[in-house]
């Protein structure tokens, strides 16, 4: 899965150590999300790259967001898309600025009904939000979604979920107040070391935290001095956007259609006995494999799965229990 990140000092601006800290999660996080990175802050300021995120760029991270009130960033998996630098987030049209962590599954029915054109799905949401309105745009969308959205002509920071996990912290030094935000708990233990072990097994905590919220799911939250409710929405069930078969009956073009529609990969399937064999290029294959790769088996450079295996992969493909950004 995707991760974002995001920091913002209380009473001052963003300093070295900020950065610092913002770039150790980053390359934590490319360890596993190396398909680009990207950044931005409230002057609606993007450096995004097409690679995995790395120390080479830490004087142009300085050079463009030191003094910042906040930055939000963005390490990407990908999975619609290739890697390159026009897939990575954030995303930005000629009023909001974007990232995202999801899968958005009903982006081929907006994709017809509001005639939008877009590279990757995330790049929906701050489409359909220029064309529709904040929360109606979010109202449209079926799937997972956790969104950092930024109206830059209004100078508005909101974040929303939706099947998808987020945690902020309010953590001090006995000087400083921070507000920081992670995809993962574990790289919140690790910002400004909140929490680390030492070889010795010495728990050391230099900053402590004062608070942490969990935000609640289908609300919209504006994020300034403080963290606060704005609007409910409804997004749409998207268990019904799709035809769902079960193992007895798929047939290899069913599995074949399934995966290339979902995912956007051109595969083709053929079964043998008990068995589907999917046969792609190496890039589908790393993307299989890296989200679905308990269903599979890999048998002379052929990916196989079995019958059996079949009701349990559709169930991951069509409930969002893999993301795409």
């Amino acid at each position: 899965m995707c991760e974002i990140h995001f920091v913002k000092p209380i009473g001052r601006k963003i300093n070295k150590r900020d950065l610092d800290e913002l770039m150790k999660i980053m390359r934590i996080s490319a360890e596993t999300n190396d398909d680009g990175f990207g950044l931005f802050n409230e002057k609606g300021v993007i450096f995004k790259r097409g690679e995995k995120f790395s120390k080479k760029y830490k004087q142009k991270i300085y050079d463009l967001y030191l003094g910042s009130e906040w930055v939000v960033a963005h390490n990407r998996l990908a999975t619609h898309g290739e890697p390159k630098k026009i897939n990575s987030h954030p995303f930005k049209n000629s009023k909001w600025v974007w990232v995202h962590n999801g899968i958005i599954q009903n982006h081929k029915l907006i994709e017809a009904e509001f005639g939008l054109r877009f590279n990757v799905d995330s790049e929906i949401i701050g489409k359909l939000a220029l064309k529709l309105g904040l929360e109606r745009a979010f109202n449209e969308l079926a799937g997972s979604f956790s969104v950092f959205i930024y109206n830059f002509q209004q100078k508005k920071l909101y974040y929303v979920r939706h099947n998808a996990d987020f945690y902020f912290r309010l953590i001090s030094d006995g000087k400083d107040k921070i507000l920081i935000g992670d995809t993962s708990q574990s790289n919140l233990n690790c910002f400004y070391n909140t929490f680390t072990d030492t070889c010795f097994g010495i728990k050391v905590r230099k900053y402590k935290i004062l608070g942490f919220l969990t935000p609640k799911e289908n609300w919209i939250y504006r994020i300034n001095s403080r963290i606060e409710k704005w609007k409910r929405i409804e997004p749409k069930a998207y268990e019904t956007y799709y035809t769902y078969y079960t193992y007895n009956k798929i047939s290899s073009k069913d599995l074949e259609y399934a995966i290339s529609d979902m995912l956007g990969l051109s595969v083709k399937v053929r079964r043998t006995a008990d068995y589907f064999y999917v046969e792609c290029d190496e890039y589908a294959k790393s993307i299989l494999i890296a989200n679905f790769g308990k269903h599979f088996e890999l048998r002379n450079g052929i990916l196989r799965i079995h019958e059996s295996a079949i009701d349990e992969l559709l169930d991951d493909m069509y409930y969002g229990r893999w993301y795409d950004v």
